[in-house]
């Protein structure tokens, strides 16, 4: 596999989620052709930052593999860290993040449904689609 040369500028989407250390911020590239996460979570170089820093960029490296679709790599990336609780999950709009890695999980989820609604024959479903992913994580 060779490596993907970064672009000067990754335009993203950062999320805010609260989770039971705190929030936690986590960054989506948007660019399909260089996949990237960044996750920060407590002050710059506390031990809780650097795990949340190694897990982002892991993330971004599983990301860039060439033999599969990178949304078929995203979903198997949620798969497995969805779920994964701590002591202290925390609420937040009515959903509940069990730990850094279910919240990461679910914005990495999240994404990968509005690259779904987004595609040419599924715009129209955009709206219909959030609310039925809302509702799931409500319940």
């Amino acid at each position: 596999m060779s490596e993907i040369e970064r672009p000067v500028q990754v335009p993203g989407v950062t999320e805010v989620k609260k989770v039971g250390c705190g929030k936690v911020y986590i960054t989506d590239s948007i660019m399909p052709e260089f996949p990237e996460v960044f996750i920060r979570l407590g002050k710059p170089g506390t031990c809780t930052d650097c795990w949340c820093q190694a897990l982002g960029r892991v993330i971004s490296f599983a990301l860039r593999f060439q033999e599969e679709t990178a949304e078929e790599r995203r979903q198997k990336i949620v798969r497995a860290i969805k779920g994964i609780q701590c002591p202290n999950p925390m609420f937040q709009d009515g959903v509940q993040n069990l730990s850094c890695p279910d919240a990461i999980a679910k914005v990495l989820e999240r994404k990968t449904k509005v690259n779904k609604i987004n595609e040419p024959d599924n715009v129209s479903n955009f709206d219909t689609m959030k609310s039925e992913g809302e509702n799931q994580n409500e319940q």
